[in-house]
């Protein structure tokens, strides 16, 4: 699935990039940071660190993971919560949007965060929550890639289990207790041999293509009608027909899903396929099932309410 939601430290999680919820200053902070620090080398991870010197809140950097099994480390500096009078969901955005970006400027397949600005940086888990699965989800609709959300306290493992049925739990509860002791007490240590969250395969492709092409078939309609009403290129089409493993974009898949115009269970079940979901949780998700519910799938239709809404447009 491209974006999962795991109950499990960061740092035993395989990925191409891991994200660092980093203090603005080059210093090892505790928590994630001093998590991460310890399980990539200190004095090699605060030497790159020191390199890059200040980076603002909201902004992201890259530096090598070094002993982590990790290509890059993105470090981006999460806001302290204010209130919510300081611009506080702003910069968590550009947090998600930054280090998404330098993940896909890298060629990473996958990137695993933490839930940002939610420890010592008092963020409302619920809201953090939310803006991380929006700003992932808006990502994962025009771009391929492997998201792993990695959730720690019992809360917040809760809160995700309302979004999100398949949340894997890697760690139970008395070893996150021991673990956040360590991490915020200063006397952190780095805590190895638990089962590890690989990447699985990609290999969404062939159920997807299949799904589509016998639907098209048995709904009788031509090719070029679906993806033209798709707002889709003939060259991504013949891929699709081409290519057994071709993986689309979110955006792709609920393209096809309007064009074939599928009721919502459907349409879920199309999606499965290629590894997505829509949830009534995440922003844009929420806005395309309200169009399906209501039976508009026209493109433009559907792009002129998410424009008004100011959200990624088909």
């Amino acid at each position: 699935m491209p974006l999962q939601i795991v109950r499990d430290d960061i740092i035993n999680i395989k990925a191409d990039a891991i994200v660092n919820s980093a203090n603005h200053k080059p210093i090892i902070g505790k928590g994630t940071e001093g998590a991460i620090y310890l399980a990539a080398g200190k004095e090699k991870l605060l030497a790159a660190r020191e390199a890059i010197g200040v980076i603002n809140f909201g902004d992201a950097k890259i530096t090598p993971a070094f002993d982590l099994p990790a290509q890059i480390i993105i470090h981006t500096v999460a806001p302290i919560w204010n209130g919510g009078t300081s611009g506080e969901v702003g910069l968590l955005r550009s947090c998600y949007k930054k280090s998404l970006g330098l993940a896909l400027e890298n060629g990473c397949k996958s990137v695993a965060f933490p839930i940002l600005a939610t420890g010592i940086n008092n963020f409302p888990q619920d809201a953090a929550l939310k803006i991380a699965v929006n700003e992932i989800q808006n990502f994962l609709f025009d771009h391929e890639m492997f998201v792993i959300l990695a959730v720690f306290g019992r809360k917040i493992f809760e809160l995700s289990q309302k979004i999100f049925h398949n949340v894997v739990e890697v760690v139970e509860d008395k070893f996150v207790a021991s673990a956040e002791l360590k991490e915020y007490s200063g006397g952190l240590k780095y805590l190895r041999g638990l089962q590890k969250l690989n990447i699985p395969d990609k290999n969404f492709g062939k159920n997807f293509r299949e799904q589509l092409l016998e639907l098209i078939k048995s709904r009788g309609l031509k090719n070029s009608a679906v993806y033209t009403a798709a707002n889709v290129s003939a060259k991504v089409f013949s891929d699709i027909r081409t290519k057994e493993n071709y993986q689309p974009s979110k955006k792709t898949a609920t393209a096809f899903a309007l064009a074939l115009e599928l009721p919502l269970d459907e349409a879920q079940n199309f999606l499965a396929a290629a590894g997505y979901t829509l949830s009534d949780a995440i922003e844009l998700d929420a806005a395309i099932i309200s169009c399906i519910r209501r039976k508009i799938f026209d493109i433009d239709a559907v792009n002129d309410e998410l424009y008004e809404k100011n959200l990624p447009t088909f």
